[in-house]
C-alpha cells in the first residue's frame, strides 16, 4: 500500500499519520516519511519502484509552495485531513514558537507568554487576529492570511483532482476510526507520541476550543474569509452566541508554550545541528525516532552510532537498522 496524508498544518495530521503508520506496521514493515519539504523523495521511490508498504504526510503548504502534486498519482490510498478554520487559528497561535525556535531570543519568548497568558486572565479582551499580529511583531514565526486562504483553497481543489478519502479531525478526536479504517482495512487506534521527536507538536488532542478562545471579529474573519473551505468541507457558520466564557485552561495555552517551546528548542538544536554527537539513550531514541520518518541524514547517522554499538537491540534490531539503510540509500 502506498497512502499519501495530506493536511494542513495543525490539523492532528501528526497523530493520524502515527496512527495510519501504526495499523500498517502490525505485519510487515511499513516505511514513511514525515513531511517532505519537495517532492523529489516521492519521485525516487516512484523511479525506484518501490513495492514495500509506504506512508508520508504532506502538508498543504509544501503543495502550495512548490507548485507539485507530489506525485499523488503514484500513491493508491489518498487522505484529505480537514479541520475546523476556526481550531486551526488557535492551534496556529500557540505552536508558533515551535516552527523555528532557534530564529527568536527568551525575551521574544516571554513576551508572547505574557500575551497568552494575559488572554487566559480574560478572553475577551482581545481577539486571536490580534494576537497573531502581535506575534509578527514578536518575530515568532509570520503568518498571511492571504497566503492561508490560498493554501486551504489547494486542498478543496485537490479533493476533486485526485480521489481522496475525506477525513475529519472532529471525528478522529471523538475515537471514530471507522473512515480510516475503511481506507486502511485495518484496525486503526491512537498512539503514544510522548517519546517521538514530534512529541512537541501535540497539544490538547481535542476540538471546539475555539469557543474558549475566539472573540465576535474572530468569528466574523473565520467565517468571511475562509467561506470556500468551510463550505467544501461542511463547516456551517455560527454566531457570537456560540461563545462561552468557561476559560482558558493554562496548561493548554501559555503552560504548553512554556513547556514545550524548552523541549522544541532542544531537540532542534540536537537534530539540526552538523556534527551534533548522541551520547545518552535519550538521544539515541530520538534519533531513531527521526530516522523512522525518513529522514535521510539521520538514517546516515543511525547507522554509523550502530556500527559504534550505541544503538542497543532493544531501542531497533539490526534488521530493522538494515532496512532503514536500504531505505535511506534510495532517498540519498
Amino acid at each position: 500500500m502506498k497512502l499519501a496524508i495530506v493536511a494542513p498544518a495543525k490539523s492532528g495530521s501528526t497523530a493520524i499519520y502515527n496512527s495510519c503508520r501504526a495499523a500498517l506496521s502490525g505485519d510487515e514493515t511499513c516505511y514513511s516519511i514525515f513531511e517532505p519539504q519537495m517532492p523529489w523523495p516521492i519521485r525516487k521511490l516512484r523511479n525506484y519502484d518501490f513495492s514495500a508498504t509506504f506512508v508520508t504526510k504532506i502538508m498543504a503548504s509544501r503543495l502550495l509552495a512548490s507548485k507539485s502534486d507530489f506525485h499523488m498519482e503514484w500513491f493508491d490510498k489518498r487522505i484529505l485531513l480537514v479541520r475546523d478554520v476556526k481550531d486551526l487559528m488557535v492551534s496556529e497561535l500557540l505552536f508558533r514558537p515551535m516552527i523555528d525556535p532557534l530564529s527568536f531570543g527568551e525575551q521574544a519568548l516571554a513576551e508572547f507568554v505574557k500575551m497568552i497568558e494575559a488572554k487566559e486572565r480574560d478572553p475577551g479582551s482581545i481577539s486571536v487576529l490580534q494576537l497573531h499580529k502581535q506575534a509578527d511583531g514578536l518575530g515568532i514565526s509570520s503568518l498571511n492570511w492571504d497566503i492561508y486562504r490560498a493554501i486551504l483553497k489547494r486542498l478543496v481543489a485537490l479533493r476533486f483532482k485526485y480521489d481522496f478519502c475525506v477525513i475529519h479531525f472532529e471525528d478522529y478526536a471523538a475515537g471514530d476510526y471507522s473512515g480510516l479504517r475503511q481506507v486502511l482495512g485495518r484496525k486503526v487506534g491512537p498512539t503514544d507520541l510522548s517519546t517521538s521527536w514530534v512529541s512537541h507538536i501535540q497539544r490538547k488532542g481535542k476540538h471546539g476550543e475555539w469557543r474558549n478562545w475566539f472573540t465576535k471579529e474572530d468569528i466574523e474573519f473565520a467565517e468571511a474569509y475562509f467561506k470556500e473551505y468551510n463550505e467544501a468541507f461542511g463547516y456551517e457558520p455560527v454566531g457570537a452566541q456560540e461563545l462561552n466564557d468557561s476559560g482558558i485552561d493554562p496548561e493548554f495555552g501559555s503552560q504548553y508554550v512554556v513547556r514545550k517551546s524548552q523541549t522544541r528548542r532542544e531537540q532542534a538544536k540536537l537534530l539540526g545541528t552538523p556534527g551534533e554527537d548522541y551520547t545518552s539513550e535519550e538521544d539515541i531514541a530520538l534519533l531513531v525516532s527521526r530516522a523512522r520518518d525518513g529522514s535521510a541524514k539521520h538514517i546516515r547517522k543511525l547507522v554509523e552510532k550502530h556500527a559504534e554499538g550505541a544503538v542497543p537491540d532493544s531501542v531497533i534490531s539490526p534488521a530493522g537498522i538494515m532496512d532503514l539503510k536500504q531505505f535511506g540509500e534510495i532517498l540519498a
